[in-house]
């Protein structure tokens, strides 16, 4: 789940890269797979897992950091790098 959040430690004018944002995508698959694996033999907790790390960490490598001071409401939160909110589930 830590990966996950790696994307917002990234500013809007200074991102990680391509290279980067393929590497965060190869493993963030890695684990679903894997979890993907232990659902398919019936373990519960793995489907679970899938469903919280989705909900609660919706973050891709294209998620960016906004500053406090230049949120319009004065929250900060990760954004995509076009500018919308990171977090496609406001049911929270």
């Amino acid at each position: 789940m830590l990966h996950r959040t790696l994307p917002i430690m990234q500013l809007r004018e200074r991102r990680f890269g391509d290279q980067w944002a393929e590497r965060w995508s190869i493993l963030d698959d890695s684990f679903l797979i894997m979890e993907q694996a232990l659902a398919d033999k019936g373990k519960q907790i793995a489907s679970v897992l899938i469903e919280v790390v989705q909900r609660k960490f919706p973050f891709a490598p294209d998620c960016v950091f906004e500053d406090s001071q230049q949120a319009t409401d004065g929250a900060a939160r990760p954004t995509s790098a076009s500018g919308e909110n990171g977090n496609s589930d406001s049911s929270d």
